[in-house]
């Protein structure tokens, strides 16, 4: 019962730190790093008396850290995800050494890692927005035109570009129009030359605030588990 209550404190103490990043994320799409440093401050003496509590082996937290650290910021190199959302990651592999297990919960399974149950449920969460815009363009574009770019962004006209939106294609040196899916920060030279090029459309996709989906992909995790996993548990 007391681990009960120390999970159930741990994970409302992580999921204000959390809400609060995701306002940042959505307004500036920049987290400042005294959260995350606040958010490691309060798990020491949290972690100190679960670990009094409950007696765990060490050693698997410590490589589940390391684990978390190495696979998000290899992401985070690819482009596929942003340093605060490397932060977060890392901030719940030391927040949860151990997967929480109080009351009833998680409903549907129970592995090893929090924080790589949350980046799971976090990436299946986010690939939702690819069928939005597949839809989004097939409904505008039709499939005669089908390009891999539409489940990546949208048109808009090249004058009202959103705010936190990225470019999905320029002009190369060659002077050739290229597109791209990893998503190109729209600075001035770059539409002036798609605009040389008679452009009056371009493609963008928005700068995702990831800590949003990490949030979800957490609250899943805790209170249902890690749907990848639950998703192979199933026999055809």
């Amino acid at each position: 019962m007391e681990s009960d209550l120390l999970y159930l404190v741990k994970f409302i103490v992580l999921l204000i730190i959390f809400i609060v990043a995701c306002i940042f994320d959505l307004k500036k799409r920049i987290v400042p790093n005294k959260i995350w440093l606040f958010a490691i401050l309060m798990a020491l003496p949290l972690n100190v008396y679960e670990y009094i509590l409950l007696k765990y082996n060490l050693i698997n937290p410590l490589l589940w850290i390391a684990f978390i650290f190495v696979i998000s910021y290899a992401m985070y190199l690819f482009d596929f995800f942003g340093g605060a959302d490397v932060k977060a990651l890392v901030t719940l592999a030391i927040f949860f050494p151990a997967y929480p297990k109080f009351f009833c919960f998680p409903l549907l399974n129970f592995h090893f890692s929090l924080a790589f149950a949350t980046l799971s449920n976090s990436v299946i969460f986010a690939s939702i927005i690819l069928f939005f815009f597949l839809l989004k363009n097939l409904k505008k574009e039709g499939l005669k035109n089908f390009k891999l770019v539409y489940f990546f962004g949208f048109k808009v006209k090249i004058e009202e570009i959103p705010k936190f939106y990225n470019l999905l294609q320029f002009v190369t040196h060659e002077g050739e129009v290229q597109f791209t899916l990893k998503g190109v920060e729209p600075s001035q030279e770059i539409i002036e030359n798609l605009k040389s090029r008679g452009i009056k459309e371009v493609w963008v996709t928005p700068a995702l605030p990831f800590i949003v989906f990490i949030t979800v992909g957490f609250i899943l995790a805790v209170f249902i588990g890690n749907l990848i996993f639950l998703l192979f548990s199933f026999r055809i």
